[in-house]
């Protein structure tokens, strides 16, 4: 009897382990995902931020800022939203893909 309940307990520990272990490696692939997606972000937001800079360098009134604001605003607004909208989709996505590597078996 205390043989048998010792080879459960240890069957428990050694499946126990291995859910801990996939967890592991889905949360390090879902980490490097999301890094992915945030480099890219960046990237963009980098790349908008030295166009409007080139460009307001080359304005030559007060008027050309102002055109300059009222053009370059709603792109980055759009474009932030969207990456809202998209980082909020990767977590959601993330989030289903690593829950049953951590959920207990039934």
């Amino acid at each position: 009897m205390a043989q048998d309940t010792l080879q459960r307990g240890k069957a428990a520990a050694e499946q126990a382990e291995r859910k801990i272990e996939e967890g592991a490696s889905a949360v390090a692939g879902n980490l490097r995902d999301l890094n992915v997606t945030l480099i890219e972000m960046a990237h963009a937001n980098i790349n908008a931020a030295f166009e409007f800079a080139r460009q307001a360098a080359s304005a030559r009134t007060p008027s050309d800022m102002v055109n300059l604001w009222s053009t370059h605003l709603p792109k980055q607004l759009r474009l932030l939203t969207e990456q809202a909208k998209e980082l909020t989709e990767l977590g959601q996505k993330l989030a289903s893909r690593s829950a049953p590597s951590i959920m207990p078996d039934r």
